[in-house]
């Protein structure tokens, strides 16, 4: 994933009135929202809160991958299925 440093949303304002103004406002925001969560920066942003040490990033991926192997067993299990 690309690192993002500026989030860029722009609207033009033609001065019309405080409806106008938070309906612009509201509408900007939302706008800023999804482009913060298309480029990922809430996600890169949780993921570096902490300093995580190399031996927890080993016990993590190694985890996630015990957890999506178990997933897959479980779904090829003709046991697991419901019966009618």
């Amino acid at each position: 994933m690309a690192r993002v440093t500026r989030v860029r949303v722009e609207q033009k304002f033609d001065g019309g009135s405080k409806y106008d103004d938070e309906k612009a406002f509201k509408s900007m925001l939302l706008a800023f929202r999804k482009k913060c969560s298309e480029a990922g920066i809430a996600q890169q942003f949780k993921k570096n809160e902490r300093y995580e040490k190399p031996s927890e990033t080993r016990h993590r991926k190694r985890r996630e991958k015990l957890l999506e192997q178990s997933k897959k067993k479980k779904n090829k299990n003709p046991r697991s299925k419901k019966r009618k």
